[in-house]
């Protein structure tokens, strides 16, 4: 039953109630767990209890490192900001929803029904290498979901402790067990199981015992029964790198590093290593999916140095094979995905062309030799294929690199993958939008009004690129709000009055594109609607500018915000705030001033209603702009701006302080 419906819920489901109704009926004592020796690899009593878990876990199947999963929307959101180089190579998480919680908790209780049979039944089914895969695997799974909790981004971000674990997925995951606990009238589950720490001391637990077993019986005729597998490691290496939970990283290398030297010492108890500090010694060799999953690790706490200990692992791992023409070594397109992801993210453009150009090569002469060799036709299933989310990271390099050439490398590369997809020489190649819009970046960083402009003209291709039906290079506000970074990258450079400039300058180029996004609101078919990061890069233009005027430039826009249905936040307030200091610079007309004050207010009238935050950073612009009028009340205004703060809870430092000094 749990094979016939792949959606591991209504056959899994059917084949544990025939689980259930067979224990009641007393069958285990009459071959309940014995399998056909001729069936391949059913050689344990515990397959079917390890069937039908891992059918439930299908809905989490693509959860781990190797998996091709797709972000949330709420994460996806997240990264629309002012910095959008993430965007190029978006890690593909999936969303953490009530079917993956289900299934866990599903897979959950018929791992406690296994474990009771070891209890009530040793004599027919007890613990072997197949049942501790399956637990460890559970184990894995609830750690994941758990520690998404710790960063709903799943990014990286600050951590928070197991005891102030209150987020969505472990509330989910304690009250649906608490219900089935209640229905089956079992104990409910102690509090060890809600939090990463319980889940990975269980795995380490599960996984010292079984290795124990193992050394004591490994000359004797109970040696195979506990022999370790290789998933038994990647299970705790996946679960310890996407739990985000701190020190992760090094206690995988740690276990990776123990199977490297079990490899290396050819299976010798005698000659591994003692160095506990360094080296968890193992009990199997790393296979590729160890390898991807310190690789992926790597990737998520990016820097040079990671993005160099990437490089130089992909390396090992080629020579390893290469050496031993193993194919459970062999780097695959999911390894050359992660080590480009994380070279882009340390911004080492090089580097990732490098490797992005290795693999071209060997690609073009599996293609020159597969038209006449066989030996190559066969090599088709091993030959790692450039694809469009490698391309993108190389993008993404680009567009992270300081290298001032960077834009005309990436549009050369976006041109090639253009090539080579038009041509069907690599059809994996195509472009997207999120190549352009990465190619896009890559000029809007560059600090040029002429990488402004050709971000522009890029952006229209892509409109019209999808008018035409391209339906991949549909653009979305992300697109846009790059285009706009261009401009306020260079505001303040071209705009000053003095200048004789025939062209616009960059604030109202970025305003003038504003409008266009507006318009575009009506068009079904691209359905871009701005959001605040849109309108708030378009003030910043204003709040940049030298312009006369700019300051109700800024306070205009400001004002149309939340007719649109896009509220200003404490940024937009602070960009207009901004153009009113740089606008008194120019004019000592007080009434600007009081414009200020009466911004302020509104802002902290809108953080009464819960509506807005007020930081730092808007107490030192109203102060600075006391300090800048002719009231002879400026320096005790600012005074009182800083013991409201201090009253407010809001953070005073060093700056505070000598900003008042100098009102």
């Amino acid at each position: 039953f749990a094979k016939q419906n792949v959606t591991g819920d209504h056959g899994a489901r059917q084949a544990e109630h025939l689980l259930d109704w067979s224990i009641s009926n007393s069958l285990v004592p009459h071959g309940l767990f014995n399998h056909s020796p001729d069936i391949s690899d059913v050689i344990s009593p515990n397959y079917t209890c390890v069937n039908i878990i891992e059918t439930y876990l299908l809905p989490c199947a693509y959860g781990g490192i190797i998996g091709g999963i797709r972000q949330s929307d709420d994460n996806y959101s997240g990264l629309i900001s002012y910095d959008n180089g993430q965007y190029a190579t978006l890690t593909k998480h999936f969303a953490i929803n009530a079917s993956y919680n289900r299934a866990i908790v599903d897979a959950t209780r018929v791992m406690m029904k296994m474990k009771n049979l070891h209890t009530r039944f040793p004599e027919y089914i007890s613990s072997d290498s197949l049942s501790i895969k399956a637990e460890l695997n559970v184990w894995s799974k609830r750690a994941y979901v758990l520690g998404r909790d710790d960063d709903v981004h799943g990014c990286g971000g600050v951590l928070i402790s197991d005891r102030n674990q209150t987020g969505t997925s472990a509330n989910m995951l304690r009250s649906l067990e608490l219900e089935d606990a209640s229905l089956n009238g079992t104990k409910p589950f102690d509090e060890s199981f809600y939090t990463v720490s319980g889940c990975l001391e269980k795995m380490e637990e599960i996984l010292s015992k079984a290795e124990d077993e193992y050394t004591k019986n490994m000359f004797g005729p109970e040696k195979e029964r506990y022999k370790p597998h290789v998933d038994w490691y990647n299970h705790i290496l996946g679960a310890l790198i996407r739990s985000n939970t701190e020190g992760t990283l090094s206690k995988a290398k740690m276990i990776f590093r123990g199977m490297e030297e079990f490899q290396n010492n050819s299976h010798d108890e005698n000659s591994r290593s003692n160095n506990q500090g360094a080296i968890r010694p193992c009990w199997s060799s790393p296979d590729t999916v160890s390898y991807n999953t310190i690789l992926f690790g790597l990737s998520q706490n990016p820097g040079i140095v990671q993005g160099k200990e990437a490089g130089e692992l992909l390396q090992k791992m080629k020579e390893n094979y290469g050496r031993s023409n193993n194919p459970s070594i062999r780097p695959d397109d999911v390894t050359y995905g992660v080590v480009l992801n994380a070279l882009a993210q340390s911004g080492m453009a090089r580097e990732a062309e490098s490797i992005l150009e290795s693999l071209e090569e060997e690609y073009n002469d599996f293609l020159e030799r597969s038209q006449s060799s066989d030996i190559a036709r066969n090599d088709a299933n091993i030959i790692v294929t450039p694809n469009n989310t490698m391309y993108n990271s190389v993008l993404n390099a680009f567009a992270r690199s300081s290298d001032p050439n960077s834009a005309c490398k990436a549009e050369a590369l976006f041109s090639r993958m253009k090539t080579l997809s038009s041509t069907g020489k690599n059809p994996a190649a195509e472009p997207d939008i999120v190549s352009l819009s990465t190619v896009i970046s890559c000029h809007s960083r560059s600090g040029t009004r002429e990488g402004a402009e050709r971000a522009e003209e890029l952006l229209v291709t892509a409109v019209d690129l999808y008018s035409k039906g391209n339906a991949k290079m549909k653009p979305d506000i992300i697109v846009f709000n790059n285009v706009l970074s261009g401009w306020a990258n260079i505001s303040g450079s071209y705009d000053n009055e003095d200048e004789a400039l025939d062209d616009a300058i960059p604030a109202e180029r970025a305003e003038t594109l504003l409008k266009r996004i507006d318009s575009f609101k009506n068009n079904q078919s691209l359905d871009i609607n701005p959001i605040v990061q849109t309108y708030n890069i378009v003030l910043d233009c204003w709040a940049k500018s030298r312009r006369k005027g700019a300051a109700e430039k800024a306070l205009n826009i400001l004002r149309v915000m939340p007719s649109v249905g896009t509220p200003p936040d404490d940024c937009s307030y602070n960009s207009v705030l901004d153009a009113i200091a740089s606008e008194m610079s120019r004019d000592a007309d007080p009434s600007w001033i009081e414009r200020a004050e009466e911004l302020f207010e509104e802002m902290k009238r809108l953080r009464s209603a819960g509506k807005l935050t007020i930081k730092n950073i808007t107490f030192h612009i109203i102060m600075n702009l006391y300090a800048k009028s002719s009231r002879i009340d400026g320096a005790r205004k600012a005074e009182d701006l800083l013991r409201g703060m201090e009253s407010d809870g809001v953070c005073v430092s060093d700056m505070t302080y000598n900003i008042c000094i100098d009102a």
